[in-house]
């Protein structure tokens, strides 16, 4: 013990001197602890501050983004729906033409059928004429015959064109029977 007192009365100055150290260190070291704690706090408050300003400019950025694309997308959709009404209205044109033709061919056809069901009447009355006149001419009356193939004649030479100043089926009449 007394060298231990011996020892501590020697070098007391060392001892308080090294005691202040470790104290001091320990008090630096906590208070750089306590620093870096209240540093990182900050620095992640910071860093939260940033990330939260960054993504803003990032969601301003698509946003507008996204609005040009919307504008495009529009613009594109207003021309694609011009052209299919000018290309509708075009067809439409074009259809309405053909039903014009269509009607313009059944008038014709219609006009044609007319004729043609005049020109068989036509026919078919010169054959009961011509039946009924042969008949007569048989029988020893050749007088309307001879009329009738004038006519006839008459109807060749102009082209057929006064076949509606022919009585039509005079052959079948009660009163030309006797003739």
């Amino acid at each position: 013990m007394n060298t231990i007192k011996a020892f501590l009365s020697s070098h007391s100055c060392h001892l308080v001197a090294g005691a202040l150290a470790i104290i001091v260190t320990s008090v630096g070291t906590s208070t750089i602890i306590w620093d870096n704690r209240v540093g990182r706090n900050r620095v992640m408050t910071n860093f939260d501050t940033v990330i939260d300003a960054v993504n803003t400019k990032i969601y301003t950025k698509i946003d507008a983004v996204n609005t040009k694309i919307d504008t495009k997308i529009n613009s594109i959709n207003t021309k694609i729906d011009t052209k299919i009404d000018s290309i509708s209205t075009k067809i439409d044109a074009k259809i309405d033409g053909i039903k014009a033709d269509i009607n313009r061919i059944e008038r014709k056809l219609e006009s044609l059928h007319q004729a043609l069901s005049a020109e068989t009447q036509d026919c078919h009355s010169m054959i009961l004429e011509n039946g009924h006149h042969t008949m007569n001419a048989l029988s020893g009356n050749k007088k309307p015959m001879s009329g009738w193939l004038c006519s006839l004649e008459g109807r060749k030479k102009s082209g057929g064109e006064d076949r509606d100043s022919v009585p039509k089926s005079r052959g079948l009449s009660v009163s030309s029977k006797g003739q």
